[in-house]
């Protein structure tokens, strides 16, 4: 019988568990985040690491990544992270 043999594809795709220590003021940031959106923990980090994606993809492009008021779309925050990110 042929033995299976595992591929670094196969590898890269399986989930990974992962832990983080968080400050007690990130602690408190994270609980008020859980009690305001009802998410779990869980959600929240891959949200996080989703908008993290997103903005990274972007910077690559050299595009900027901003919050822009519904109301008035003249005022607009720009985010940056002290990240260096290469281009594409």
């Amino acid at each position: 019988m042929a033995q299976k043999t595992t591929s670094s594809t196969d590898s890269e795709t399986k989930a990974r568990r992962v832990t983080i220590d968080l400050t007690p003021a990130a602690v408190e940031e994270l609980d008020r985040i859980k009690q305001v959106t009802g998410l779990t923990t869980a959600d929240i980090f891959r949200y996080a690491f989703t908008l993290l994606r997103i903005y990274v993809d972007e910077r690559q492009l050299n595009r900027e990544f901003r919050v822009i008021d519904p109301e008035n779309e003249r005022t607009q925050i720009r985010l940056e992270l002290p990240i260096q990110i290469g281009k594409k």
